[in-house]
């Protein structure tokens, strides 16, 4: 039983469909309202009070769904991903009814922040078998709320979808430089710096409405990419600027790796954990200021070349690695069957 945000743009919805593709039976079930135009819903204010005192409300009935379908079926695992709506009274159920059924947690949020948390998700840790996070520096708070068993996955990119596309009409640059994320104060103020500077950059994801710069080299598109469009920009981009997410305190992100997989040129923040990945100067780079982010926009821009022998050896570390989402799936399921009660 795979439970998590089914949006089809969303990671979690890529990890439903990895499982499939690794032959598993798999019922699934969304415990986020469902868009079907594909577009992140604004939760109501009655969500937003409730989420703000850590008791999130289950909109998608997700505590009963588990129940029925428990009846009616033979489950194995129930892999839930960021459950802030799971009742812990919903896992104790389970547990004392269905001890053979190993009950999962994963996310790749910060789940010791509070601005990810829930008061369902703290007194419900100590009933699941195993707690997946790609933040190392979660495990100790994780074990101190109540998990028993805390396991790490990395980052990864779906090659299914984060690929290079061979399409004959895919212009191979049609942008300079690009930014694909959510609006952060600082990211606007690096993007800004650029385009005061005289380059010409493109910005796609949410709430970019916020930003309150304007300028002729600044094209903010106030939508987000999702789907074949997000990869083929990736591939139509000279240079891809990564910032990390800091209220989550990243050091890496799955966009780190979904850049460099689409055969696009990677210029991220810079952090140990990418460069333990993607060698500096060699199958990425970085900056870790505004002065470095432009001088090293400028010299890629002018040296075409270098530029391109860093986007292919970037690409090539990412094929057959362990950084693909069919792999780390792979690897956490065979870590979950591996893992007594």
């Amino acid at each position: 039983m795979f439970i998590g945000d089914l949006n089809k743009y969303g990671r979690s919805y890529r990890r439903f469909k990895t499982i499939k593709r690794l032959s598993y039976h798999v019922i699934a079930f969304s415990h986020s309202i469902v868009s079907c135009n594909n577009k992140i819903q604004t939760p109501s204010i009655f969500y937003r009070i409730f989420n703000k005192f850590m008791l999130p409300l289950d909109l998608n009935k997700v505590n009963k769904k588990i129940l029925l379908i428990l009846i009616k079926n033979n489950i194995d695992v129930i892999w839930i991903e960021n459950g802030i709506m799971i009742y812990p009274k919903t896992l104790k159920f389970i547990k004392l009814n269905y001890p053979k059924i190993k009950i999962i947690s994963l996310s790749e949020d910060d789940m010791c922040k509070k601005h990810n948390l829930s008061l369902w998700y703290l007194f419900g840790l100590k009933f699941y078998d195993v707690v997946f996070t790609t933040k190392r520096h979660n495990f100790e708070c994780l074990t101190r709320f109540g998990a028993k068993k805390v396991f790490r996955f990395y980052d990864s990119f779906d090659d299914t979808l984060h690929k290079i596309y061979k399409d004959g009409n895919l212009k191979r640059y049609k942008y300079i430089v690009s930014h694909i994320g959510a609006y952060e104060k600082d990211r606007s103020e690096y993007l800004f710096f650029l385009a005061k500077s005289g380059i010409k950059v493109n910005v796609w994801g949410n709430d970019w409405d916020k930003c309150s710069f304007n300028h002729d080299n600044l094209y903010i598109h106030k939508k987000f990419l999702y789907g074949e469009k997000y990869p083929k920009t990736i591939y139509k981009t000279k240079i891809n600027i990564n910032f990390l997410r800091k209220i989550n305190d990243d050091v890496i992100t799955s966009r780190s790796l979904e850049i460099p997989a689409s055969g696009g040129f990677m210029l991220s923040e810079r952090t140990e954990a990418q460069k333990k990945i993607f060698k500096e100067k060699v199958e990425a780079d970085y900056f870790s200021s505004k002065e470095e982010l432009l001088n090293k926009v400028k010299f890629y821009l002018n040296n075409e070349n270098t530029r391109k022998k860093i986007e292919k050896k970037g690409y090539s570390k990412c094929i057959n690695s362990k950084y693909r989402m069919i792999s780390q799936i792979d690897m956490i399921l065979n870590k979950i069957f591996s893992t007594g009660n």
